[in-house]
């Protein structure tokens, strides 16, 4: 008897928690989605030529290694005499590269280039305001500058990390 009664409270309880569920949840319906017609141009031979001509100088002065981002970290105290911050971020050194070009992008999409002369890049919130604002999801990514226009692709994205505050 208590068996039977224990499987029919059971069956009772499953019975009961689906009946809310479908109860609560909206049926979904797909909205109308409009076709995007296929566009193609046509080009003329001259037009080819000199788009492949653009691309393939492009290629060329594009030969350095790309850099790979090893750190990027950022830190904010607040003091009593105000708030103080850095951003720090470093990659490896890219043989032939004269400078590098750091891009921060904060969450909210905008973004701010620095530029360095050595594999490591500090920016002090207390100077640039760009930093001081915050770097909660921002990223970086990196691109050397060698002689004679010469550039690498840029870094991967690395997220900047929330460092320690003593």
């Amino acid at each position: 008897m208590k068996k039977l009664l224990c499987l029919l409270c059971t069956l009772i309880l499953a019975l009961s928690c689906t009946t809310t569920a479908f109860a609560c949840t909206p049926i979904y319906k797909a909205p109308d989605i409009p076709k995007v017609p296929d566009i193609e141009v046509e080009l003329s031979d001259d037009m080819k030529d000199a788009v492949n001509k653009a691309v393939q100088k492009q290629l060329e002065k594009m030969i350095l290694d790309r850099p790979d981002v090893a750190v990027a970290s950022y830190w904010q105290k607040e003091t009593i005499r105000g708030a103080y911050s850095v951003l720090t971020v470093g990659w490896n050194e890219i043989e032939g590269a004269t400078s590098y070009k750091v891009r921060v992008t904060k969450e909210d999409g905008t973004s701010k280039t620095y530029e360095s002369k050595y594999n490591i890049l500090t920016k002090y919130g207390t100077i640039d305001e760009f930093i001081a604002e915050g770097m909660d999801g921002a990223t970086v990514e990196v691109r050397a500058y060698g002689e004679n226009e010469t550039y690498s692709m840029w870094s991967e994205k690395k997220t900047v990390s929330k460092g320690n505050v003593y």
